[in-house]
């Protein structure tokens, strides 16, 4: 392959991953976000996908704007289940704590037990927020599965 052919295949294969052919959401996602929203609890997105995701991607599925933060590995450094990009999200969400009225200004810095995490990788989310940052809390979901989802770990 020329280098040529192999910039027009990179481009093309970019450009499949940046449009809704790749990319759906949960039908109860944009719910969820709404009732999460109206009862005052911060909610963001840590991802291991670039910030493109958080960029195009969140906003062509329409949940972008349900979203306080984002924290994304690239800008953090480590992906998931590393502890550090699980601690830059605990740092994100807590601004918008004291900018919540209940809280208040002199809301306490967020600690992990207060954490809810939703995931789509047994290893990744739900062992890395578990075991590295001990968040006590965690509901686990896959892709695709019906309203009984079941959890598969990546070696299965």
């Amino acid at each position: 392959m020329t280098r040529d052919q192999e910039e027009r295949v990179f481009q093309r294969v970019y450009s499949i991953f940046g449009s809704h052919a790749t990319y759906s959401a949960f039908p109860d996602a944009r719910p969820f976000l709404n009732w999460a929203h109206r009862r005052g609890i911060i909610c963001g997105v840590v991802s291991n996908a670039d910030e493109r995701y958080g960029d195009s991607i969140l906003p062509m599925l329409d949940l972008a704007d349900r979203l306080s933060f984002m924290v994304f590995s690239k800008e953090v450094g480590e992906e998931k289940p590393q502890k550090k990009i699980f601690e830059a999200a605990v740092h994100a969400a807590e601004p918008w704590l004291v900018k919540e009225k209940r809280w208040g200004k002199k809301a306490a810095p967020l600690i992990p037990s207060e954490v809810l995490h939703i995931g789509n990788d047994f290893d990744k989310d739900f062992l890395g927020a578990c075991v590295v940052c001990k968040i006590e809390f965690l509901q686990y979901l896959i892709r695709g599965f019906t309203a009984s989802r079941s959890c598969k770990t990546s070696d299965q």
